[in-house]
């Protein structure tokens, strides 16, 4: 039988990665399998006392190493099933081939670039005796001995079809096993495809990543202390903040004075890397040095350029980043431009040297014409006659009504794990729905069915943790998930 065991012991690691990992093991796996995550005692304990638990798949277990990770081999070989095989590695991978894990019969311990260690364990007759001795003298080798490795030897090296780009941006995925940095998130949509599970879809108990709209066209702004309060550690120790987004539904992220303060916060303090979304026409290109110099490491920049002729002032801003090392996106909105612009677009891109060009299809559909139909009147017959009984023909008023239920809606927030905090304060699910709610709010002639709590869901009067676990989230969200997500579906246009 073949073992998973996901090392949450690292906690870069969160929620979705596990339950990513599962999902492709369940999906590629045709025999019965076991999937273990390995946490420490305070994981446990959170995920005892709190809801986080029930965000996980049924089918994952939880397990404290006895003595943490000085003897996290004898947990290993004692999760492996006798002449089964177990593969413990950390969760942020890509599964395209299982079959490779039931036949190799080997133990290898694997030293993984970013400083984590895998295992791989073939529950052997070398196993079986160092098992067996450890029942024997468990005491006496925690007497003699300070770690596993100075009495028992697992040989370190390689596993041949496990490929390990844990410090470094992998150039492909399409190896058997492919284990990733745990920021790693450009998935292909087959990818993206294989790791979701419809089983867990509702709202997280915290989500693990944030689209923050710093400042919009009105004048709101969020300052540094008001992300300091909310992003605090008890919030980022439970939360395992994993990457945050700076784009708002408008304005620009540029225009917030406390940017660089923030930014030095989120990642100089948590590590966290940053998206940041600009037109890249604001500051000067001295200013954007600066935002090179924080960036460079663990953030992405994308300049929003809509024509193949953007402003000098924008070339400029781009060449430092690219310059100080950053990741610099071009991002093609297509709306109504000829495909010749598209292509010189592209061309300027690979000219200036950035790091990828994005391509957005907007283009409106074509509306096609439909001839209109004039109906007749038709007499008012009634539907029955009282004299006869009789059922007479039924006119255009009445209609047989039918229930159609909506197809599964892929929730952006859950499948992304994340959440929309706008220039106000405000806390929602997606932008999508920050942009229905805030339209319906300040325009009365647009409706909106969802139901919002301005205040509630505010960070000026509450933390983001009582936020995610209130009414809305934990009950009226995640019924509209389950239970009629027409609603939601129908509200989005169909984006969601």
């Amino acid at each position: 039988m073949v073992t998973i065991i996901a090392n949450q012991l690292d906690t870069n690691y969160s929620q979705v990665h596990i339950n990513a990992l599962y999902t492709q093991v369940k999906k590629l796996c045709v025999d019965p399998f076991e999937f273990y995550v390995f946490v420490d005692e305070d994981e446990y304990k959170l995920l005892e006392s709190t809801h986080k638990k029930a965000g996980y798949i049924d089918g994952i277990n939880f397990h404290v190493p006895k003595y943490g990770k000085d003897w996290i081999e004898i947990d290993i070989m004692q999760h492996t099933r006798p002449g089964g095989h177990t593969l413990f590695i950390t969760p942020n991978c890509i599964i395209n081939n299982i079959q490779d894990i039931d036949i190799y019969k080997s133990n290898k311990k694997i030293q993984l670039q970013d400083g984590n260690l895998g295992y791989f364990v073939y529950r052997n007759e070398k196993i079986e005796k160092i098992l067996e001795e450890w029942d024997e003298n468990e005491d006496e080798l925690l007497y003699e001995y300070d770690i596993f490795s100075e009495k028992f030897l697992i040989e370190e090296g390689d596993v041949p079809f496990i490929k390990d780009v844990t410090a470094s941006y992998p150039e492909t995925t399409e190896e058997p096993i492919v284990v990733l940095p745990y920021w790693y998130e450009d998935f292909t949509e087959e990818q993206k495809d294989l790791m979701y599970n419809r089983a867990t879809d509702l709202y997280p108990y915290l989500p693990e990543r944030v689209e923050i709209e710093l400042s919009d066209n009105k004048g709101n702004k969020l300052s540094l202390e008001q992300i300091r309060n909310s992003f605090s550690q008890d919030f980022m120790e439970k939360a395992h903040m994993k990457r945050i987004k700076f784009k708002g539904l408008d304005g620009d992220p540029t225009n917030n004075e406390d940017l660089v303060d923030i930014t030095h916060y989120l990642m100089g303090q948590w590590g966290i890397g940053i998206d940041l979304i600009s037109k890249g026409d604001t500051h000067d290109p001295f200013w954007w040095g600066i935002i090179g110099e924080l960036y460079k490491d663990s953030g992405n920049i994308t300049f929003n350029i809509n024509t193949a002729n953007p402003d000098s002032l924008v070339l400029m801003n781009a060449d430092v980043l690219i310059k100080k090392g950053c990741r610099v996106f071009w991002s093609y909105t297509h709306t109504n431009q000829l495909n010749t612009d598209i292509e010189k677009a592209r061309q300027t891109a690979e000219k200036y040297n950035f790091t990828g060009f994005v391509y957005i299809d907007e283009v409106p559909a074509e509306i096609p014409y439909v001839e209109e139909v004039v109906k007749q009147d038709m007499p008012d017959y009634k539907l029955i006659e009282l004299e006869t009984l009789q059922t007479r023909k039924k006119d255009d008023i009445y209609k047989e009504r039918k229930i159609k239920f909506a197809e599964h809606v892929k929730c952006e927030g859950k499948v992304n794990n994340q959440f929309y905090l706008s220039a106000k304060g405000n806390v929602f699910p997606c932008k999508h729905v920050a942009l229905n709610v805030s339209t319906a709010d300040s325009s009365p002639e647009h409706k909106t069915e969802l139901l919002y709590d301005w205040n509630k869901n505010s960070i000026s009067d509450y933390t983001l943790e009582e936020i995610f676990t209130n009414d809305f989230y934990k009950g009226y969200f995640n019924n509209l998930l389950k239970l009629n997500p027409t609603i939601i579906h129908n509200e989005q246009e169909g984006i969601c």
